[in-house]
């Protein structure tokens, strides 16, 4: 008589005598601490790389994507594992000729909320639940105005501006690895 154990694609075989069980009882342990912690940090590691190549392709749409940086952060958890994906932007800080400072310009929350409804007449749809919409990042007063000026240090005179259009790159990202997590587990596992 064979006693099967089915574990994603891994089947355990064992006859039904004292030393088999022992050594399907090692076998299963063995998978427990070992085998399946690797396969789901495989896991997150692939939905992690979906992550960073759907978000960096929308970073790069925008002109402010170059003051971006995407990475990942994965570390062992008391639920398995734990997957990060980071955006880090630049904030930048204007003060004109005459000594006025400017509230601080995220250049993350610019692209992933915009700002100017000119290019943003429909909110990132994660607006709500963050307390941000289009332009509404702390500091931006301008959001629905078609046009405003900015100061340009380099020309040393100000600017039109239509503002920025939002590429929601995390956004994108967080759907295209919600689409897919079945998939990309049905793959490691």
């Amino acid at each position: 008589i064979f006693c099967r154990c089915f574990m994603a694609k891994r089947v355990f075989k064992t006859d039904l005598s004292v030393k088999g069980i022992e050594q399907l009882k090692k076998d299963l342990l063995n998978y427990k601490e070992v085998e399946l912690p690797n396969k789901i940090r495989q896991y997150v590691s692939e939905l992690l790389k979906l992550g960073i190549s759907v978000s960096q392709a929308k970073v790069n749409e925008s002109p402010l994507g170059k003051y971006i940086t995407l990475s990942t952060d994965i570390s062992a958890d008391k639920m398995g594992c734990k997957g990060i994906l980071i955006a880090k932007g630049e904030v930048k800080e204007e003060v004109d000729k005459d000594g006025n400072a400017y509230p601080p310009f995220s250049t993350i929350l610019a692209i992933e909320f915009g700002a100017g409804i000119h290019f943003n007449p429909t909110p990132n749809p994660n607006a709500d639940k963050f307390g941000l919409g289009v332009g509404t990042f702390p500091g931006q007063i301008h959001a629905f105005e078609d046009t405003w000026f900015y100061w340009d240090e380099t020309d040393q005179q100000w600017k039109p501006t239509h503002g920025v259009k939002a590429t929601m790159p995390m956004y994108t990202a967080q759907m295209e690895i919600i689409n897919n997590v079945v998939k990309i587990a049905k793959g490691v596992f």
